[in-house]
């Protein structure tokens, strides 16, 4: 333990993370290798799970602690279904990780400097429980990422990255970010959870004796053997729970009328809403006609209207003729517009003021720097081409700074 830093951010640990650092803990310490390890630490946006350097390899994991199956694909949310059938949506591990060691590798590349190769370190998705059972995940295109189980972490920690970063550019960016040494946290490997206790094994069928008829005999006494759950425990929890979970008929019963019931009711609702929306949309509607002929009611007559003295007059009487003529020219001159007076200055001698409108700041661009283009990976700057660049070829509307390519805005 003596050679193990472990740096810690803000946030508290989760059951999940603490029982994936102490394996890693133990697996260290039992082959002595020096390590330095960060637990929720972040960059930006982003927040690495974990972070474990060693001489041999530069680790970045992302750990879940999902019970139910989850079916992962490369883009879009992850998704896992509890026993009812209920899905929940989360967020996608592959992503997480891409994110959280790009962000990594860009705070190493700037505190390293200009002209010193910083590599990119592997990434993992770690199941804390074991992938459960039932799971449909893909297999990441990217060689630098991996999602396993927590079996499969002694595997990584021992496998040797091509470019490992050296133990004094992780001590030294822990340095920069403030962050906090505690190696008196998960120090105590010799109660760290071992992974295989925790890979969940299927129990026998409970066998019932035929001594009463075969309907009575099912009614009072049907079973149902159902595997311990992996859940981390102490190891008298685990002896305890090695038995066969015995579940009655009765209860399996109630649990099927209820989500009857449930079914039914959900119908139920949906159908009262859908009866509540139409309605309002009829309430909207009538409420809309009423204003309209409420507004055509109480609109002022139109006033542009021609008056009765352009009308002909040629069926009229002399005075009834003068009498219109002199109401139309009296018309005609309340409504002459007043003049408005003319400017003596003149358009041409005015001084006209135009507000100055600060320019917005451009962004900040940093000195371009080789960028490597994994193949099967679409990454930003390189432009469908593989290898290592001299520079990031970027697309219309962004720029190249450093090893990547960020946008301009508008």
């Amino acid at each position: 333990m003596q050679n193990i830093e472990q740096y810690y951010g803000d946030r508290p640990i989760l059951s999940s993370e603490k029982v994936v650092l102490s394996c890693a803990i133990e697996w260290l310490s039992a082959h002595d290798v020096p390590a330095v390890i960060y637990t929720n630490v972040k960059f930006g946006i982003n927040e690495i799970d974990i972070l474990v350097a060693t001489p041999n390899t530069t680790l970045v994991i992302e750990v879940k602690g999902y019970r139910n199956p989850v079916i992962g694909r490369e883009n879009g949310p992850w998704q896992s279904t509890n026993p009812l059938g209920q899905i929940k949506n989360h967020t996608n591990g592959y992503a997480q990780v891409l994110r959280t060691y790009r962000a990594l590798k860009n705070s190493m590349a700037r505190k390293q400097g200009h002209g010193t190769y910083v590599s990119y370190p592997q990434g993992a998705v770690i199941f804390e429980g074991g992938i459960p059972a039932g799971s449909d995940l893909f297999t990441p295109p990217d060689e630098r990422v991996v999602i396993a189980g927590i079996e499969h972490l002694e595997v990584l920690l021992a496998a040797k990255s091509k470019r490992p970063w050296p133990l004094e550019w992780v001590r030294d960016l822990a340095i920069e970010l403030n962050l906090v040494r505690r190696d008196a946290l998960c120090t105590d490997t010799s109660t760290a959870p071992n992974p295989n206790k925790y890979v969940a094994k299927a129990s026998p069928l409970a066998v019932v004796p035929a001594t009463k008829p075969v309907l009575e005999e099912v009614a009072e006494r049907s079973v149902v053997s159902m595997p311990a759950p992996a859940y981390p425990r102490s190891e008298s929890s685990i002896r305890q729970a090695e038995g066969p979970v015995v579940i009655s008929s009765n209860l399996i019963t109630s649990v099927q009328d209820r989500n009857a019931n449930l079914g039914k009711s959900n119908s139920g609702h949906r159908r009262r809403r859908s009866l509540l929306f139409y309605a309002g949309l009829l309430l909207v509607f009538l409420l809309t006609i009423t204003v309209i002929q409420y507004v055509r009611v109480k609109s002022p007559p139109d006033l542009t209207a021609k008056p009765a003295a352009s009308l002909p007059t040629a069926h009229l009487t002399r005075h009834e003729a003068e009498t219109r003529s002199t109401r139309h020219l009296q018309h005609s001159a309340a409504h002459v517009p007043p003049k408005v007076p003319q400017d003596p200055i003149g358009p041409a001698s005015r001084t006209v003021i135009v507000p100055q409108v600060p320019a917005e700041p451009l962004p900040t661009i940093a000195p371009t720097e080789p960028i490597t283009c994994p193949p099967g990976v679409d990454r930003l700057g390189c432009n469908g081409q593989t290898g290592t660049l001299s520079a990031p070829i970027c697309p219309s509307g962004f720029v190249a700074s450093g090893d990547t390519c960020v946008a301009v805005e508008q």
